[in-house]
């Protein structure tokens, strides 16, 4: 059971989650384009199962109604969201322009006509492989073939009978290893899960630990897939208790001490971290309870009011180095007017003196 914490977290991430793109209408299943280490690959990161369907020209009826199946068969086509799915052929077709529906507008696309790839190289590129990979020990590969992998590279199921897998029970094998590997994740996801990693460990290295909770708790809401999730969870949890070390750290430095400004400091400078965490309550509370400390009521006061001239003094320096005098002129007096006993009043004075009249 996660802490209370990461739970509220992790569900106000929950919208960052994106569901996995669907191949355009008319256009067939998503299938995987690379060499088959690449695919294989693939499956191990995005923890989904590989289908690998060889196939040739043949026009035996069963053959025809199988490619027909792969192309057209809405439950693979929806099974295949979640897999690394390979058709592979090595002969080259005719290359055909049609009309498919992309996001609602139809528009003209050109492909191989016989299994819809851009090119008919994209599904020859992993058919060598594949041969050496599945060939029989007399060097004869039984066509049409389909064998469904685990993440892990077993074989889960092989169709391998010179005949045209059954469909049933491809499905079933495919709905069988999907089951077995669990979660699985989009490779768009995945994309999304690497930035926010390459985000949380840059953000650790630099001690903003609020802002690597936040990394952490929005990988766990992109994916369930253990070997990111688990991890995720374990860098919230030294996230939250590096935030809890850094709150302790500055409430104690604002101690019994005789000049409270740096320990105040030290707390605001966590303010903009903590922003949106579970921790940003407690923040809150620390520094107002520092603020309403009769003992450094008037130092904090002033170290306020020298803030905000500072602040000032910066806007009028801007608006100088944009050419915009009279705003700065405007600037300028307002913060010897509000501010006149601050330093930053006193270099505005000695930098504008014809403003600071």
């Amino acid at each position: 059971m996660l802490p209370p914490t990461l739970l509220v977290l992790a569900a106000s991430l929950a919208p960052l989650a994106s569901p996995a793109p669907r191949a355009a209408a008319g256009e067939g299943p998503r299938t995987f384009v690379g060499e088959l280490a690449e695919a294989y690959e693939r499956g191990r990161v995005r923890n989904a199962p590989v289908v690998l369907l060889m196939m040739l020209d043949d026009q035996a009826d069963d053959v025809r109604d199988f490619r027909e199946f792969v192309l057209e068969d809405k439950q693979l086509a929806k099974h295949a969201e979640h897999l690394v799915l390979v058709v592979a052929s090595p002969e080259t077709h005719t290359i055909e322009t049609v009309t498919v529906e992309r996001d609602g507008e139809r528009v003209e696309v050109s492909r191989c006509a016989r299994y819809r790839s851009r090119t008919c190289e994209e599904h020859q590129r992993p058919w060598t492989a594949l041969y050496v990979e599945f060939q029989q020990a007399d060097g004869e590969l039984y066509l049409p073939q389909a064998i469904v992998k685990t993440p892990d590279g077993a074989v889960h199921q092989r169709f391998n009978t010179r005949q045209a897998p059954n469909r049933g029970l491809l499905l079933d094998a495919i709905a069988g290893a999907r089951k077995l590997a669990g979660p699985d994740i989009s490779w768009e996801d995945l994309q999304r899960v690497r930035g926010l990693q390459r985000e949380a460990a840059k953000f650790t290295a630099s001690k903003r630990h609020g802002r690597a909770l936040k990394a952490w708790a929005g990988i766990r809401a992109l994916t369930e897939v253990p070997a990111y999730a688990d991890e995720a969870l374990r860098g919230e949890e030294a996230a939250l208790a590096g935030m809890h070390q850094a709150l302790a750290d500055a409430v104690a430095a604002c101690g019994d001490v005789e000049d409270v400004i740096p320990g105040y400091e030290q707390l605001l400078q966590l303010v903009p971290d903590f922003e949106d965490t579970p921790l940003e309550r407690d923040l809150d509370k620390a520094v107002r309870k520092v603020e309403k400390d009769k003992r450094h009521k008037q130092r904090i006061a002033a170290y306020k009011r020298e803030r905000e001239a500072e602040a000032l003094l910066r806007e009028a320096e801007d608006a100088v180095a944009a050419g915009d005098d009279r705003a700065a002129e405007k600037l300028v007096r307002r913060l010897v007017r509000k501010f006149d006993d601050t330093e930053a009043a006193r270099t505005a004075r000695f930098k504008y003196p014809d403003w600071a009249k």
